[in-house]
């Protein structure tokens, strides 16, 4: 959301845009449903990046979560 708007989440800023708190959204995994918050932002312009918008399924961002961790532990 910093670089979305940006400004920092305790800076001031002369923008019309601003923070609006989160949206909790209930998402299937194949872990089972979960809630999560998104961010959002008084114009609505933000668009998350790892769960869309209007994204309910969320299976198989596991694998590339740990495959991420495992790029940043093993190199």
């Amino acid at each position: 959301m910093d670089e979305h708007l940006g400004y920092g989440r305790s800076e001031r800023s002369d923008s019309e845009d601003s923070r609006n708190g989160y949206k909790n959204k209930r998402v299937n995994s194949s872990y089972g449903s979960m809630e999560i918050s998104v961010p959002q932002n008084r114009k609505s312009t933000f668009e998350p990046q790892v769960v869309k918008k209007r994204q309910k399924d969320i299976s198989g961002i596991d694998q590339k979560i740990i495959s991420m961790v495992c790029m940043l532990s093993f190199g």
